[in-house]
């Protein structure tokens, strides 16, 4: 076992441990005890919510609060938690506790797992998040205790604010509100105390590590690296632009903002703003949204959240070096360049990668569940684009889907979170020993 774990790239086991955490919730979830009716659920459900929890995504086939129990809503838990740090950080802390050495090669993972380029203070690195995300996600639970223990008394109140701020942090959208209706945060909608802390974790789960522990420690614009800039700068354009897009949008759509007061609209347009950032929480139905919002949604999940954050997408980074890059070529033909800094080649090369195995993972699976269900295109592409990008938005079709499209989904959430990139390098990439470079030709392009 230590030989084949030896074996393995730091890409290849950041992969293999996804898949061995879902294989883990599966087995727990498909007990009788994980659910309230103490039967034998379904595999193709089991299986679509652990990986729906690990890979924090949020779509799910069956509704969380009312089908399981309260073992199989604390696996879930667990499950979100670990997909959204990842088992290299458990692993880690586990190692720190127990006084073991950290090795070389564990490092190396724990550099891969958070897109880091050096293995300098990864440790630390490591335990900073971890203390991080518990202060976080605490102040989050107390916030929404002011709501929920009024509401459901002490001990389910204190559960629903533990759960939820987790699951917003880790930017799963997995909720126990839903009453059996999969409503996701609807009742919600004018609480500003559900709203904006649940949009605030959202946000700051969305951010990424780095960026978080970057700014924490500097405190200065001028201070923070070149990717925290493009971070913070990406975040700030896309929560504006989903803002005022769903505001313009939706303002007089009776089904959606149009029913609510002043501040209502004012809240579900922040939250709505900001969910498609790969939340899934949603004060409104997306079933009854205007097309044009829908395909305003499927363009800020794609995009997604940022480098080693809790969510997925192609990355805000990758979207804004592939549009610095386009903007950069046309206007002058030299290479992009942000904030006095120069985007190097490598950058370049791999967002544009980035972006196409997206966007190629997107059109198969929209395909192929085109091809099995009778749900028109709308429907389908914002289902796939959610699943890709990790979001869990729906338009309300995913308990109807069929076992083959569900499984499709499964892969898709699956691709989504590790990231395509990555997974194919994984699988296909080999090292060439003879470094072989073929004479250069020129292809007509356009």
């Amino acid at each position: 076992m230590r030989r084949f774990y030896q074996k393995l790239s730091p890409t290849q086991f950041v992969v293999l441990s996804f898949v061995l955490v879902i294989s883990i919730g599966v087995l727990l979830l498909t007990l009788p005890i994980s659910n309230q009716q103490r039967i034998f659920t379904p595999l193709v459900d089991v299986v679509f919510t652990a990986t729906s929890a690990v890979c924090v995504t949020g779509l799910v086939t069956l509704e969380t609060g009312t089908y399981f129990s309260m073992f199989g809503q604390a696996v879930i838990l667990v499950l979100i938690q670990i997909g959204g740090l990842g088992l290299m950080t458990f692993t880690t802390m586990m190692f720190v506790v127990l006084g073991r050495r950290i090795s070389l090669r564990d490092r190396l993972l724990i550099a891969e797992q958070f897109n880091q380029n050096q293995l300098g203070g990864a440790i630390k690195l490591v335990l900073s998040i971890a203390g991080l995300t518990g202060l976080i996600e605490l102040m989050g639970a107390i916030l929404l205790s002011f709501r929920f223990i009024p509401l459901y008394g002490v001990g389910k109140g204190i559960w629903y604010s533990v759960f939820h701020s987790i699951s917003a942090f880790c930017n799963a959208g997995f909720d126990l509100l839903g009453d059996g209706r999969f409503r996701s945060l609807i009742d919600f909608a004018n609480d500003p105390i559900v709203s904006l802390t649940i949009a605030s974790l959202i946000v700051l789960g969305g951010l990424g590590f780095t960026v978080l522990k970057d700014f924490n420690t500097k405190r200065s614009w001028k201070k923070l690296t070149l990717h925290s800039k493009v971070v913070l700068s990406a975040t700030g354009i896309l929560l504006v632009i989903g803002m005022l897009g769903f505001a313009v949008m939706e303002f007089n759509n009776p089904d959606t903002l149009g029913s609510l007061d002043w501040g209502g609209k004012i809240l579900a347009t922040i939250f709505q703003g900001v969910t498609p950032r790969t939340a899934g929480f949603a004060t409104i139905d997306y079933g009854k949204v205007e097309p044009e919002t829908a395909l305003l949604t499927v363009i800020l999940m794609f995009t997604g959240a940022s480098p080693s954050s809790t969510g997925g997408g192609v990355k805000t980074t990758t979207m804004a070096t592939v549009i610095l890059m386009l903007w950069f070529m046309v206007r002058t033909g030299n290479e992009p360049t942000i904030f006095n800094r120069r985007i190097s080649r490598e950058s370049l090369d791999k967002a544009i990668m980035v972006v196409l195995i997206g966007m190629i993972i997107v059109m198969v699976s929209t395909t192929l569940v085109l091809m099995a269900e009778p749900f028109g295109f709308q429907q389908v592409a914002f289902e796939v684009v959610s699943a890709f990008g990790t979001v869990g938005l729906s338009t309300g079709i995913t308990s109807s889907l069929t076992s083959f499209s569900k499984i499709v989904l499964i892969f898709t959430m699956f691709i989504g979170r590790v990231g395509g990139l990555s997974l194919a390098l994984s699988l296909w990439r080999r090292y060439d020993a003879h470094n072989v470079q073929w004479p250069e030709e020129h292809v007509l392009i356009g």
